[in-house]
């Protein structure tokens, strides 16, 4: 197992909160990882959806739920309440109570109600759920921190054996939401990227601001937006640790940093979280990392939202989803 892997479930052991999973009467990998995870004990894991649907998943399959929490519209007192509110919520939208209810009854949604009230600490989905499909109710229903502009999201890849090291861990933003943010957006974004950073990485977030310049070497005004990024991020948030404008080797490999770099830099060659400058760059470098480095993807978040709300990949495999599932659970102490 991979020493991140490992530090994501001693901490989430450690902080032992409450994650609701809504995707797991859909599929049954899904529903493994839930039971793998309850047996473990490292944090109470709350189904959200039908009892009926789990129970009859279950059977299929051959998995022991036993003792383990679902959370039914149908068995939930408060379930009204919640439609209520929700209406009052979205009355823009001039929902009749008929279709209120049709989407609170939709597990993703119910969740994120469960995040609304305190009833669990986090959301992880995203193997039956589109990106779409949870973005639209967790902006919805837990809205947006105070002060932040757009959502965005965060991804935590990591690799054993690489030429530059071994076990590396890498936070990056944004690859699957901006398609190509303002530089005050892309500043927003490293700021977001780096205080998540904190909760999640078991060492100082190095955040880089990526480019295909390193320092000047290139003029041309995607350059610019970066630097005007950077300038921004450097100027809100001084107690950060922010720099660029990098090409991405110069971030990661000390050997390139040390050949490139004409100045002083606490960043270069050592950065764990990278800042894409828009989400063409960052899905397709992202993903070449993955493939081409044999990396994992572990966790994935969305940022700017008044909760924890993952959204991992519909590919995923039970030990993905596991390792997901610990990592919406590490978290949880910034709500302390």
């Amino acid at each position: 197992m991979h020493p991140y892997i490992e530090f994501l479930i001693d901490k989430a052991s450690k902080l032992h909160g409450k994650v609701a999973v809504p995707d797991g009467q859909f599929d049954e990998r899904v529903l493994e990882a839930c039971v793998r995870v309850h047996k473990a004990g490292w944090l109470d894991v709350v189904m959200v959806g039908s009892r009926a649907e789990y129970e009859k998943m279950a059977s299929k399959f051959g998995f022991d739920i036993t003792g383990m929490t679902i959370v039914d519209p149908d068995e939930t007192d408060e379930f009204a309440d919640y439609c209520k509110e929700y209406g009052v919520m979205r009355a823009k939208e001039n929902l009749t109570p008929e279709q209120i209810e049709a989407v609170l009854r939709e597990p993703v949604a119910l969740a994120m109600m469960l995040v609304k009230h305190g009833k669990v600490d986090g959301v992880c989905s995203g193997v039956y759920y589109s990106t779409a499909d949870v973005a639209r109710p967790a902006i919805k229903i837990l809205g947006l921190q105070k002060g932040v502009s757009k959502m965005t999201a965060l991804g935590v890849m990591i690799f054993e054996d690489t030429p530059i090291g071994k076990n590396l861990v890498y936070c990056a933003a944004d690859g699957t939401i901006l398609p190509n943010p303002t530089a005050e957006e892309l500043a927003e974004i490293a700021i977001l990227a780096t205080d998540k950073a904190k909760a999640i990485l078991p060492t100082e977030p190095l955040t880089a601001m990526l480019s295909f310049s390193t320092c000047g070497s290139a003029k041309h005004e995607m350059v610019d937006k970066v630097t005007t990024a950077l300038k921004i991020a450097n100027e809100k948030r001084p107690d950060l640790k922010i720099d660029g404008e990098f090409q991405l080797d110069t971030a990661i490999s000390p050997r390139v940093a040390e050949k490139k770099m004409k100045r002083p830099s606490e960043v270069a060659g050592k950065a764990n979280v990278l800042i894409w400058p828009d989400l063409q760059a960052g899905n397709m470098v992202g993903k070449g990392m993955m493939i081409m480095g044999s990396g994992m993807l572990v966790g994935a978040t969305f940022l700017g939202l008044n909760g924890f709300v993952n959204d991992h990949s519909r590919g995923a495999t039970v030990d993905e989803i596991v390792t997901n599932i610990a990592f919406v659970g590490a978290q949880i102490e910034e709500n302390k």
